[in-house]
């Protein structure tokens, strides 16, 4: 019974972390308004533009994600692990193993860089807790099968 409402604890943060993260790039710490003036005259947006595409959607495939931790019987620790990829894939988005931002850190993309980071740490963290609690509720003796208990 407990490990049902550390779970459904983690995928309800989980969600709340994925619209975060959706939200954050457009909406709550814009990235850069400016395009990139080509050679040839047209413009093109920076690649924090991109970066910011990318990170909606993965703030959607975290809030789904928590929708199927929220409601799963089980195979939560499953679940639990993509949680875990996708805010690693959160935080390195915005650096240069990723898309990256702007190279002049005055540059309002480096916000949106450090919610980011934030939000995927908390995202981290919080799946890691679920983990540990779980594992610590429902331990079973060694050398004993699941069938046996």
């Amino acid at each position: 019974m407990v490990n049902s409402k550390v779970w459904s604890l983690v995928g309800g943060v989980s969600i709340a972390i994925g619209i975060i993260i959706a939200l954050t790039p457009f909406n709550l710490a814009h990235v850069c308004p400016g395009a990139m003036e080509l050679k040839n005259g047209m413009s093109t947006p920076m690649k924090c533009h991109w970066m910011a595409v990318v990170e909606v959607f993965l703030g959607l495939l975290i809030a789904f994600n928590g929708l199927l931790v929220l409601f799963a019987k089980n195979g939560w620790q499953n679940l639990s692990l993509m949680l875990g990829m996708l805010g690693i894939a959160v935080i390195i988005m915005p650096t240069d193993l990723g898309l990256g931002v702007c190279m002049n850190p005055m540059m309002a993309c480096h916000t949106t860089k450090a919610v980011l980071t934030a939000s995927g740490a908390v995202l981290i963290a919080t799946v890691l807790a679920g983990w540990l609690a779980s594992r610590k509720t429902s331990r079973i003796p060694l050398g004993a099968s699941q069938s046996s208990i």
